[in-house]
């Protein structure tokens, strides 16, 4: 199977998110359940939590993970690029660029692809362990956030969804930057790519696509 079969297949596949259910591995600080998932195979996930793929090997464990790493850099990259073309078009105004500089960080700068946000973060800032800032108040009020935030969601550079309730605080709004369909197939393409050359033969290949491909169908049902 091609790297171009592939993405068709578990395109033209992907389920209702009610079938993902599940399937989706519990956090304690829940995003959404394809968000979940495809936060487990980014390099912020400890190698021992990184799940286990139907129908591998733990001698395969290595090669996916290398592979997965490759995903995610390559989203990263492809944000950048288009973030530069972005900025030289002058589309941003100044609570858009505030709301995406906290969403990279939160994301890319945990080496996450989605993350759950409380509207808070946006406006007031995060400390993190002791008096250190996670994110620094970015001055905006809750006007100019909601504003910020629609004008990136109505120029598609921002996707942000209900995320799943956290059991004590309830349930917020989860963000990827870009939107998340463009996300998956960029991963989904650079893995193909890495794991075609890397592996010790085509089949091998094949059979390690296949097999995360269809973990992918049934768990990012809801991008």
């Amino acid at each position: 199977m091609t790297r171009s079969t592939a993405l068709r297949v578990v395109g033209s596949a992907r389920p209702s998110s009610l079938e993902a259910v599940a399937t989706t591995p519990h956090t304690h600080w829940p995003t959404t359940l394809s968000g979940d998932f495809l936060n487990s195979l980014c390099p912020g996930t400890k190698a021992s939590d990184f799940p286990r793929i139907a129908g591998t090997t733990d001698l395969d464990r290595s090669v996916l993970i290398a592979a997965c790493t490759r995903g995610f850099y390559a989203v990263v990259n492809r944000h950048h690029e288009g973030r530069m073309e972005t900025f030289y078009q002058g589309r941003p105004n100044s609570a858009e660029l505030k709301v995406m500089w906290v969403i990279e960080r939160k994301t890319f700068g945990f080496k996450k692809l989605f993350e759950k946000i409380p509207r808070r973060f946006f406006v007031q800032g995060q400390k993190g362990d002791g008096e250190s800032w996670v994110i620094r108040p970015s001055g905006m009020d809750d006007r100019a956030f909601s504003k910020g935030r629609t004008g990136l969601i109505d120029k598609e550079l921002i996707t942000c969804r209900e995320s799943t309730p956290h059991p004590m605080f309830g349930p917020s709004s989860a963000y990827c930057l870009g939107r998340g369909v463009d996300l998956f197939d960029v991963f989904f393409a650079a893995m193909c790519k890495h794991l075609e050359a890397e592996c010790r033969s085509s089949e091998h290949a094949e059979h390690l696509i296949e097999a995360l491909g269809a973990e992918l169908v049934v768990k990012c049902g809801d991008l």
